[in-house]
């Protein structure tokens, strides 16, 4: 009876041993796994924390390869079990996952970046959560995202999604396909964006000035940073707004194809006031195209608006 007592502390002591001894064994395999498919990237790995009973976990993990993307995790960690083990052996890969906690300082990818992030999310729970201080695609910036997160099947679903943009709110849901490539799609909401603050935050108002709000939604859809769909509507406030525009090359390009004289064009432009806007959004041929009505007292001005080359590099 007296060694059957010992049984359990003998178990204890044999896994945790193995615990001890197996970290250098995975925090080698990591690393070579790593530099295999992310080749000519710098890589390190403070350290590693393997628990039989159902968790891995790295700290302190730097990837580099500037300029294409720079990765900086606080803490990592996976929760396994036998069962989870079991599918990864069957091919499985992603069904290995039952448990993910991310602290990220920093994660630059071409022209996006997101700054102090954090993901924690267990499979058959609707209780995770994500989010991150700063997402930043080139001069596009939301703050202060949190949504809720769930792990479903192959996918990360992404619910209650909400953040600050151009001084209004963003709101949506989204998932994200945890099989190569990664695949996601959005479904945004947006109320009371401000005019001037895009204007400002994208240096055009040079070319232009624009006051007032919108409102309206979006879908994007795509794969890793790759997107292809974009497709949104935007309406004005009821308080209207006011437009002046002073590219020249633009008024000169609108007086031509619309047979007025410049002269006209410009005064037509300037301090327009209107009481209704709206505006498409498309992506066509890797361009976003937007195609602007407004309606004021002195009377109705469309414009097409074209942001060239807006799909970044596939990350190689």
């Amino acid at each position: 009876m007296k060694h059957f007592n010992r049984v359990p502390a003998i178990i204890f002591v044999t896994l945790s041993i193995l615990a001890i001894s197996i970290n250098p064994l995975i925090l080698f395999l990591v690393r070579r796994e790593l530099k295999i498919r992310l080749p000519g990237s710098a890589l390190e790995i403070s350290q590693c924390r393997f628990n039989p009973l159902g968790k891995l976990s790295f700290s302190d993990i730097k990837i580099n390869k500037a300029p294409v993307y720079d990765v900086r995790i606080k803490y990592l960690s996976f929760g396994f079990s036998l069962l989870s083990i079991f599918k990864a052996y069957r091919g499985d890969l992603s069904g290995i996952i039952e448990s993910c906690d991310i602290s990220l300082d920093s994660l630059e990818v071409n022209n996006a970046r997101i700054n102090n992030g954090y993901l924690k999310v267990a499979r058959g729970s609707d209780n995770g959560v994500i989010g991150c201080a700063e997402f930043k695609y080139e001069k596009l910036r939301v703050m202060d995202i949190k949504a809720k997160a769930s792990l479903k099947d192959d996918y990360l679903r992404i619910d209650s999604l909400s953040g600050r943009l151009l001084g209004g709110i963003l709101k949506g849901n989204s998932f994200i396909s945890l099989k190569a490539p990664l695949g996601y799609q959005a479904d945004l909401n947006f109320t009371n964006l401000d005019l001037d603050i895009f204007m400002k935050d994208f240096a055009f108002d040079e070319k232009a000035e624009i006051t007032g709000q919108v409102s309206g939604f979006m879908k994007l859809q795509g794969e890793n940073q790759f997107v292809r769909v974009l497709d949104g509507n935007l309406a004005s406030s009821k308080e209207g707004g006011s437009l002046t525009i002073k590219d020249t090359r633009f008024l000169q390009n609108l007086a031509r194809s619309s047979g007025q004289t410049l002269d006209l064009i410009v005064e037509s432009f300037k301090n327009y006031r209107y009481n209704t806007g709206k505006a498409v959004i498309a992506l066509e041929n890797n361009n976003i195209v937007f195609l602007i009505d407004l309606d004021g007292s002195a009377g109705k001005r469309s414009l097409n608006l074209t942001f060239h080359d807006f799909n970044p590099r596939r990350t190689e």
